[in-house]
């Protein structure tokens, strides 16, 4: 008799980590989307970066990065030595919300103010206040509670759709 582990290490009926990875980034790149689209204007900023500034460009960036993000993601997470621990989906939660927490440090924090410091030529829609306004107070809330809202997401949706928690009979 197979254990539910030793399903998942031959392959049994999961998907593959970077499946689980595009759809957790979508889903939770969703979610994060829908909280910067209302709490801020910060989605004309993303697609501006990337040459696309407006609401339409900034989502398709945005979800574009956050798939980006979900797969490195998975690719710590797929590795042998952490698919051997047991974990929840709690842990999994913390895992995403730790991870995107990390990640609304560096890209907000550190890239962002540096791509636009540079003087790349993105056209941005909006003028750029360094870090730790963005925007002003609520803008820098508001980034902050969307990078938890998809950590919250990302963990718990990678692992119910890569099946890495046991499921009950």
């Amino acid at each position: 008799m197979t254990t539910e582990f030793q399903q998942r290490e031959e392959g049994g009926d999961s998907y593959h980590p970077w499946v689980a990875a595009v759809v957790a980034g979508l889903v939770a790149g969703t979610g994060m989307g829908l909280i910067l689209s209302v709490g801020t204007r910060l989605l004309p900023l993303i697609g501006a970066l990337y040459g696309m500034g407006s609401f339409v460009g900034g989502w398709v960036a945005h979800l574009a990065n956050s798939v980006v993000f979900a797969l490195v993601f998975a690719a710590v997470l797929s590795r042998p030595i952490v698919r051997r621990e047991s974990m929840s989906l709690s842990t999994y939660v913390g895992l995403g919300v730790g991870y995107s927490a990390f990640l609304g440090l560096v890209t907000g924090g550190v890239i962002f103010p540096l791509w636009v410091n540079a003087g790349i030529d993105a056209g941005l829609p909006l003028p750029f206040v360094p870090i730790p306004g963005l925007g002003g107070f609520g803008s820098a809330l508001a980034f902050g509670f969307a990078h938890i809202v998809y950590g919250v997401i990302l963990g718990p949706v990678y692992a119910l759709v890569s099946r890495s928690v046991p499921t009950r009979p």
